[in-house]
C-alpha cells in the first residue's frame, strides 16, 4: 500500500505538464472546453453494478484515425486537456500511440481507469509515453462493499494501481461514483480518508443516477458534503461549491463516444450531435435542455 510519501515521487515532467495545465486554464477563451472525454471504447474488464456499460452489447472502438484526427482538432480547438474514458481504455490497444500524440500536441493527459491491468510496468510505459494523471475507481473504502459493486478482487487490484502509478511518478486521484451526499456522511469521509492513506492527489466524485425510476441526489448536495468533508480542497465534484450548475451545462467539459457521438458528460443521456462535423460547434454556452444531465433526473446512466 502506498503512503503519503509517494506524493514526492512526481516525475518532472508531470510536475511541469501540470503547471502549463494551470496556465492555460486560467487564460482559457470564453467558450472553450478545458477537458476533452474521449470513450476509446465500450469493453470493460469488470460489471460494475452501477455502470451503464454493464450488461450491454460491446460497440465498436474508435477507430485509430479518427482518434488521430480529434487529438489533432482538439489542441488547435485549444483545449487543454485529453481524458482518456472508456470503458475501460486500457483494453483499447491504441492507448500508448494516442498518449504520446496527445502529449506531443500539448494537451495535458489523463487516464479514467479501473486500474485492474494497471501494475508498476504498465503504469510506467503510460508515463514515457506522456501520461500525466491517473484517476482510478474506488467506490467504497470498505473492500466488501466495493468489491460487491465492481467484483470479487477488484479493490485490492485498484488499491495497487494507486501504487502503480505513484511509482511511475504520476499525478493519482481516486474516482468514485457515491450512493449517498448527506453532508457530513461517514461513508464520504473515509472513503476520502482512504485516498489520502493511499497517497492519492486528489480525489474525483460523481453522483450515482439511477438506471430506473427515484431521483438522483443533487450535485449541489455532493459539493456540499465534499466541502464539508474536505476543506482543503482534496476532492471535488460536479459542480464547485457557491455554483448552480455542474462543469458541463456551463459547456465546460465535452465527451466524444467511440461511436464519435458528442455528449456533455460522459454520463449524460442524450447526444448533442457527432464530431464528424467539428468540435468547434460544440464550444459555449449553457446546456440545460431536459434528458441531457441524469444528475437532474432519472436516467439509464450511472
Amino acid at each position: 500500500m502506498a503512503s503519503a510519501a509517494g506524493k514526492l515521487r512526481l516525475s518532472p515532467r508531470a510536475l511541469l505538464d501540470m503547471a502549463v495545465l494551470k496556465r492555460r486554464l486560467t487564460g482559457l477563451p470564453p467558450g472553450t472546453p478545458d477537458t476533452l472525454y474521449v470513450g476509446l471504447t465500450s469493453r470493460c474488464d469488470l460489471a460494475c453494478r452501477h455502470c451503464k456499460y454493464r450488461g450491454g452489447p460491446a460497440g465498436p472502438d474508435i477507430p485509430p484515425a479518427r482518434l488521430r484526427r480529434l487529438l489533432k482538432e482538439a489542441a488547435a480547438a485549444g483545449i487543454p486537456r485529453v481524458a482518456f474514458f472508456g470503458g475501460e481504455p486500457l483494453l483499447y490497444p491504441g492507448l500508448d500511440a494516442a498518449v504520446r500524440l496527445a502529449s506531443r500536441l500539448g494537451l495535458f493527459t489523463q487516464l479514467d481507469t479501473n486500474g485492474q491491468r494497471l501494475g508498476a510496468a504498465r503504469a510506467a510505459e503510460l508515463a514515457a509515453a506522456g501520461l500525466s494523471l491517473a484517476m482510478i475507481s474506488l467506490h467504497s473504502a470498505e473492500r466488501s462493499r466495493h468489491d460487491a459493486l465492481a467484483g470479487p478482487g477488484s479493490f485490492r487490484k485498484a488499491e495497487a494501481a494507486v501504487a502503480a502509478a505513484l511509482g511511475a511518478g504520476l499525478f493519482v486521484h481516486v474516482s468514485s461514483c457515491l450512493f449517498s451526499a448527506r453532508p457530513g456522511a461517514a461513508g464520504v469521509r473515509r472513503l476520502l480518508a482512504l485516498a489520502r492513506r493511499l497517497g492519492a492527489h486528489g480525489a474525483r466524485t460523481v453522483m450515482y443516477s439511477p438506471r430506473s425510476g427515484g431521483k438522483a441526489a443533487p450535485s449541489r448536495r455532493l459539493a456540499a458534503a465534499l466541502a464539508a468533508a474536505a476543506p482543503d480542497g482534496f476532492s471535488r465534484g460536479c459542480v464547485r461549491p457557491g455554483r448552480r450548475d455542474c462543469a458541463a451545462a456551463a459547456g465546460e467539459i465535452l465527451f466524444v463516444d467511440a461511436d464519435l457521438s458528442v455528449r456533455s458528460c460522459p454520463y449524460s443521456g442524450r447526444a448533442l450531435g457527432r464530431a464528424d462535423r467539428g468540435l468547434r460547434r460544440f464550444f459555449g454556452g449553457e446546456r440545460t435542455r431536459p434528458g441531457i444531465f441524469p444528475c437532474h433526473a432519472p436516467a439509464r446512466v450511472c
